[in-house]
């Protein structure tokens, strides 16, 4: 399977549905990796090309949650406002940068178990691969949540930095909520 993204969509109104339809055509399964193996599989699996993004879903095999998701649109941090389709950070501790815990993820909503509220999402997940899973919300620490507003921004991806470098510290430096959230535009 292809998935093509033209830049010049003329989908109208919510782009949420969208995403949620395309999840639905991902493979499902096929191993977690942060292998070097699995970033060369990402790399080969999509490219741009007239106008149209192109991936191939099942050559990024093994994937990684940051392999899965993007983000491109509004951004915000509150669950109220959060719907289904909207693309998720997940941070499970406070810490951001060097020694953050965080996960990559499309939001699908809350459910109640038992009185406890559950966070649903996809992405590729520890250890299956790509697929949904549900987590008490108590786990997560905070969320940086984007939603796809403008998809033909990705016409401008070749002129984008090819390193963003608050992001590239982020490997080697410590952080802070409040500075991921300013960095967002929150």
């Amino acid at each position: 399977m292809v998935v093509a993204l033209t830049t010049a969509v003329t989908f109208a109104g919510d782009y949420n549905g969208l995403v949620l339809e395309q999840i639905k055509q991902m493979p499902q399964g096929g191993r977690y990796s942060v292998s070097h193996f699995a970033k060369i599989r990402l790399q080969s699996s999509a490219h741009f090309e007239s106008g149209k993004f192109f991936i191939l879903p099942s050559a990024a095999s093994p994937s990684f949650c940051s392999g899965a998701t993007y983000r491109l649109g509004q951004n915000f941090g509150n669950f109220d406002q959060a719907k289904p389709g909207d693309f998720m950070k997940i941070f499970w501790s406070r810490q951001v940068g060097k020694n953050e815990h965080g996960h990559s993820t499309i939001f699908l909503g809350t459910e109640n178990h038992f009185g406890v509220q559950y966070v649903r999402y996809w992405s590729s997940n520890i250890p299956s691969g790509y697929g949904e899973k549900s987590v008490p919300r108590s786990k997560i620490a905070y969320a940086i949540f984007s939603r796809l507003e403008t998809p033909a921004n990705l016409a401008r991806i070749s002129t984008a930095p090819s390193v963003d470098s608050y992001l590239a510290s982020l490997l080697r430096t410590r952080s802070s909520i409040a500075e991921a959230g300013t960095k967002c535009g929150l």
